[in-house]
């Protein structure tokens, strides 16, 4: 892989778990505000998948 290909997707990576931990953390608070129970979750989810996606593509640039 190129590094130009290899670090955008590094960039889009960061970009996805970034926003996904700030969405997941507005939602826990507006649910602990609130007092509803709201789907923080997904976001979470999203944001642990992609910095697993992170680690591989690290992983896999240095062997």
């Amino acid at each position: 892989m190129n590094p130009y290909g290899f670090g955008f997707l590094l960039l889009i990576c960061l970009v996805v778990i970034i926003w996904s931990s700030v969405e997941a953390i507005y939602r826990f608070a507006k649910a602990c505000s609130s007092g509803e129970k709201k789907n923080f979750g997904f976001p979470l989810l999203v944001s642990v998948v992609f910095l697993v996606v992170i680690i591989l593509l690290i992983m896999q640039a240095t062997l």
